[in-house]
């Protein structure tokens, strides 16, 4: 009896003393064979949440994710590209708009042709999705539509630019627009581009998303 009390206090020691500080039973260390982070980690440690891996997903689940993901984007996007879009094409009905310099006029042509070709881009998944909807083609659906997005995000941020050289130009003069589109179109760029490939850099990734 004294002999199978001190067993199982034993293996309850063990198994406390696993879950909490993590047994160095695989290769990272985490208390798995595998070595896998472990995602509902105790309390005394640190849970790991980007690196993690979704286990018995087939490869038509990870696509109808990935589809619904990109779906998801496209609804955040596509309000303020529609938003852009209705502002801009109400700007000639104002009775001051005759009034515009010949660079004003310049970049509203050039801001209101970037807002209507993001509004396309940003689009064009739905419409891609409906004209090849039971048709089997959800692998070319998630390729072709995250890169139409991306290119409808990126003249977006143009097509931002141009607007923020457009108002600041009429208020302030054409230099002090042309200043405001360059920053603008730098906060883009730092805010979808850079931060976004830092983050990739820095991080260790699992082998697809």
């Amino acid at each position: 009896m004294k002999a199978h009390e001190g067993n199982l206090r034993g293996f309850e020691s063990h198994t406390l003393r696993r879950f909490d500080v993590g047994e160095k039973s695989g290769p990272e260390g985490s208390g798995y064979p595998d070595g896998r982070a472990l995602l509902n980690a105790a309390p005394t440690e640190r849970a790991v949440v980007d690196d993690y891996e979704r286990t018995g997903e087939t490869e038509a689940q990870k696509l109808d994710r990935n589809w619904d993901e990109l779906l998801q984007e496209l609804r955040v996007s596509q309000t303020g590209v529609q938003i852009l879009t209705g502002f801009l094409l109400t700007l000639p009905l104002q009775p001051k708009f005759a009034e515009l310099s010949d660079f004003q006029r310049s970049s509203y042509v050039v801001a209101i042709s970037l807002s209507i070709l993001a509004t396309c881009l940003l689009v064009t998944p739905v419409s891609m999705h409906r004209l090849l909807f039971r048709r089997r083609r959800k692998a070319s659906l998630v390729r072709v539509g995250g890169f139409v997005a991306q290119v409808g995000l990126a003249i977006l941020a143009m097509g931002t630019s141009a607007v923020a050289t457009l108002i600041f130009g009429i208020i302030f003069g054409e230099r002090t627009g042309l200043l405001a589109g360059a920053v603008t179109l730098l906060v883009f760029a730092v805010a979808w581009l850079a931060l976004p490939l830092a983050m990739r850099r820095s991080g260790h990734s699992t082998g697809g998303s």
